[in-house]
């Protein structure tokens, strides 16, 4: 992790972040984020250098994101509609 993803985690830190593994600790952790004051973050802001930020690779890689047959049901459900594409 560079100084940009960590000052990036610190100051938005609900957005998806290599540091949140499966969906439990994403629970546990975000009921423990604690709401910096405006100034504060914009102080943490100020010390980027440059623009980039690593691509969260690690976010929720414990996690079976594969769509379960309800879902791809419902997929179909969604995409018979023909003024979809009108």
């Amino acid at each position: 992790m560079n100084a940009n993803d960590k000052i990036y985690g610190e100051v938005f830190p609900v957005v998806a972040h290599d540091s949140i593994p499966c969906l439990l600790f994403l629970k546990d952790w975000s009921a423990t984020i604690n709401e910096q004051e405006c100034h504060i973050k914009k102080s943490h802001l100020m010390t980027i250098r440059g623009h980039l930020t690593r691509f969260p690779l690690d976010f929720l890689k414990h996690e079976d994101l594969a769509p379960n047959r309800a879902d791809i049901k419902n997929l179909d459900l969604l995409f018979t509609d023909e003024d979809v594409f009108t």
